[in-house]
């Protein structure tokens, strides 16, 4: 990606371009299983370059978890082997939003957008990865196209007060 100066409330943000070299990787591999304690909670704030782009936010090798965008939700969860695990119900734009999921036991996932509820999704499945990337499938082709001003990955199912606290914190961060 390409370092913004100044693109949001007088903040940088990172540009990717939908391109094969525009992604991260993580050092480690982030684990999210269904069903036991080392679950995740995803924040992300972040304006779509291209409103119908299909890139992933965050997502992983070995048919793992993908948290992304689409042409008809601003976000939803799948493990890109075409198992979707549920979607947002907000429309894709090209404006600033803070978006975050979250595990919340059994084999239920919680979207928000903009410090209000945007859907929710149920698995059983086991979603695990050896690579995890920021705007990169494993399937190839499905890079994001999208500015990225925050990303916070944690590694447990936080709680409604902690949600509303790291929501109030990316609003008045970044002025959204």
């Amino acid at each position: 990606g390409t370092f913004q100066g100044a693109i949001i409330n007088s903040l940088p943000a990172v540009r990717l371009t939908a391109a094969s070299s525009q992604y991260y990787t993580f050092g480690t591999a982030l684990n999210f299983t269904s069903g036991v304690s080392n679950s995740a909670t995803i924040f992300v704030v972040m304006a779509k370059v291209d409103s119908s782009n299909a890139g992933r936010i965050v997502s992983g090798s070995d048919s793992s978890l993908a948290y992304r965008g689409s042409s008809s939700q601003a976000q939803s969860l799948d493990n890109e082997a075409a198992f979707n695990f549920g979607s947002g119900t907000a429309a894709p734009d090209t404006s600033w939003h803070q978006m975050n999921v979250v595990y919340l036991g059994n084999a239920s996932w919680a979207f928000r957008r903009d410090e209000a509820a945007d859907g929710s999704g149920t698995t059983a499945d086991h979603v695990t990865a050896t690579d995890t990337w920021v705007g990169k499938s494993n399937y190839g082709g499905t890079y994001l196209d999208a500015y990225i001003a925050e990303l916070i990955i944690y590694n447990t199912n936080l709680s409604g007060t902690a949600i509303g606290a790291v929501e109030t914190y990316l609003h008045g961060r970044y002025g959204i």
